[in-house]
């Protein structure tokens, strides 16, 4: 009984042998899609013959195939000169969510981003000093020419061979915000990408 039981698992193993690579080489392929896009905006304020103020506002997302991801910051630089010296301090508050809406056109002529944003506020001693809640809503129109990469690589051992593709475009843009309600102008530090990626996979 035992000496059959052998001779059929043999046997079993022999099948697996000679089918499995006969699966394995069976090719798989994955695309992979994303798409960006950024805004800046800069402020300077004269406070008194002495101090100045510059605020930095950012907004952006990023969208791929397992969901969407945006953030907001802000900072505030405050300086005060003294004759040739300078002592300045830097407060800071960002903020993500992952349910912001995001669009973007596929020739990078246009995005829209909106979203509710909780912004953790830190002080000028990097303390953190509380939270604030940020309605912004940004649009974007592609201005300018369009930048294109691509480019190719391949991967090999004694399992895998991989070869890939990717295909990337950029292109700068205009933007327009409002941060609960109030306008933060038209900035052209701004822009637009996606791109591509293709892989090809085989076990061996």
């Amino acid at each position: 009984m035992l000496k059959k039981l052998f001779v059929c698992a043999l046997a079993v193993a022999a099948v697996f042998a000679i089918a499995s690579p006969a699966s394995a080489a069976k090719p798989t392929k994955t695309t992979y899609s994303s798409a960006t896009a950024n805004a800046f905006w800069y402020f300077s304020d004269q406070l008194s013959n002495n101090t100045t103020r510059d605020v930095v506002w950012y907004i952006g997302a990023y969208r791929d195939d397992y969901g969407t991801w945006s953030d907001l910051y802000r900072t505030t630089t405050t300086c005060r000169y003294t004759g040739t010296k300078s002592r300045c301090t830097e407060s800071f508050a960002y903020g993500a969510i992952d349910n912001a809406n995001f669009t973007m056109a596929s020739d990078l002529s246009s995005g829209h981003i909106d979203g509710t944003y909780v912004l953790e506020v830190y002080d000028a001693n990097k303390r953190r000093s509380g939270t604030e809640t940020v309605d912004a809503v940004t649009d974007l129109e592609g201005a300018g020419a369009i930048q294109t990469d691509s480019n190719s690589y391949t991967y090999k051992d004694d399992f895998i061979s991989i070869r890939g593709t990717f295909t990337g475009s950029w292109r700068p843009a205009e933007a327009d915000a409002t941060v609960n309600g109030v306008s933060l102008g038209e900035t052209y530090d701004a822009n637009l990408s996606n791109s591509t990626q293709t892989e090809t996979q085989r076990t061996k």
